[in-house]
């Protein structure tokens, strides 16, 4: 990828309203925010209260609306005169109390000039909760050294696009030219995988059928369709001060180059609170082992197997959905609240309506509810009205506030409410209030 001034995320699904509470620009896996100084637009917006640059104000509380919802939307964000930027990775923060406004099918484009876009990379996700979801453009990978070995996650993604030229055919890559599946005519049972129609084609049994996905290859390839998996990039090695061995490239994937192997790791612990340690060894035979330790609240971790060397140690915890970058090499650490979510039961308050039920998630750093005693602070930053309790304890990880309007107009004004705790990570909440004309009471 290269740099850019102008960056945009082009909305395609679904049919609806799009409400984004918060996005981050980032030029690297797990990166610095990239947004501040530059200018937010959008296709539209539904009011001075939704403006595209409410969601990049790092305040959850706000968001971005569209002035309707006709497909397609766009978001986008000029860096200013003589700035670019590298995006290699997006963040998005739902608005909580819609989430069927959160974007499903989307584009991250670039451009020079803010009128011609060129695509980076396609997603389809889906919002099952309101929490941040990261989307990383796949690259060349991370590699972390170990007596010559490298370890390196997957963040291979194929991407559906057809560009009008792949007659039969299926695209896949990053790119309207990127790498192209020769469907025409469709093998029994099978898929045809080519690069031009006329270069040498490979039939791949897909049976049973692949629900949802898309299977390549045998039992090495195959395991890259598993969240669990990690690659290892060959070298030499050294065992006790013994010979030197060499674990050779014998596998080849876009976006990584060639590997040494694919390492198949078990599933997360399924129980709240725990931890647990997978490391990787290797023996003279050249053979990747996975060696996982035991499941507990503070994790342990294995002792390594007698003749073989230690490549890398992945921290594995309830609630992961993949292995991340962050996660190989990762030691553990205490949970502690680094995230505060807020959602209403009704972000919108007609002149009838006078209630509104606030619930408070916490979450720690590994995204999972925390589950140890906190106190949550309530604070009104603007409007009026009452909520109860302004304080309240929590040991699940989750808890209820009501809110009440005054009824008053004039008088009533819109609410934006601050919930906090001790290690000052906060949510906020917009509660919009109506008069009796379905104006906003500001």
């Amino acid at each position: 990828m290269s740099a850019h001034r102008y960056w945009r995320i082009y909305i395609e699904a679904p049919a609806n309203y799009m409400q984004i509470a918060e996005i981050q620009l980032r030029e690297s896996d797990g990166g610095a925010d990239q947004t501040g100084s530059g200018t937010a637009t959008a296709s539209g917006y539904w009011s001075d209260t939704w403006l595209p640059s409410k969601a990049v104000d790092d305040d959850t509380g706000t968001a971005w609306h569209s002035a309707n919802d006709v497909l397609p939307h766009w978001w986008a964000y000029d860096f200013g005169s003589g700035v670019t930027k590298d995006i290699l990775q997006i963040t998005i923060d739902p608005w909580a109390a819609q989430l069927g406004r959160a974007p499903t099918l989307f584009t991250l484009e670039y451009s020079d000039d803010g009128t011609s876009w060129v695509k980076a990379w396609i997603w389809n996700t889906t919002w099952p909760n309101a929490n941040q979801q990261v989307f990383t453009i796949p690259g060349p990978g991370i590699y972390i050294s170990k007596a010559n070995l490298y370890v390196v996650i997957q963040e291979i993604t194929f991407t559906e696009q057809d560009d009008g030229t792949s007659s039969g055919g299926l695209v896949v890559g990053g790119t309207d030219q990127a790498y192209r599946i020769k469907v025409d005519p469709a093998p029994d049972g099978g898929l045809v995988v080519g690069g031009t129609d006329a270069a040498p084609q490979t039939t791949i049994s897909v049976d049973p059928p692949s629900s949802g996905g898309l299977v390549v290859g045998g039992s090495d390839s195959a395991q890259w369709s598993n969240p669990w998996s990690v690659a290892v990039k060959g070298g030499t090695y050294r065992i006790g001060g013994g010979a030197i061995y060499t674990l050779a490239n014998t596998l080849y994937f876009e976006g990584l180059g060639d590997i040494a192997a694919i390492v198949k790791l078990a599933v997360p612990p399924a129980t709240p609170g725990q931890f647990r340690y997978d490391i990787l060894v290797i023996g003279i035979d050249g053979a990747i082992h996975v060696v996982a330790g035991a499941e507990a609240a503070t994790p342990v971790m294995p002792a390594t197997t007698a003749s073989h060397v230690l490549v890398k140690h992945i921290l594995r915890y309830y609630g992961q959905t993949r292995i991340a970058q962050s996660d190989i090499g990762r030691n553990y650490t205490a949970p502690v609240v680094t995230r505060v979510d807020v959602s209403a039961s009704d972000d919108e308050l007609a002149w009838a309506e006078l209630t509104s039920t606030l619930t408070v998630n916490v979450y720690d750093q590994y995204g999972s509810l925390y589950r140890s005693n906190v106190v949550i602070n309530a604070a009104f930053l603007t409007g009026n009205g009452t909520l109860a309790p302004m304080a309240a304890s929590t040991a699940t990880g989750t808890t209820t506030f009501l809110y009440t309007r005054g009824g008053a107009d004039p008088g009533d004004k819109s609410p934006i409410i601050k919930f906090s705790v001790a290690t000052g990570a906060a949510g906020t909440v917009l509660i919009t209030l109506l008069d009796a004309a379905g104006n906003v009471m500001t």
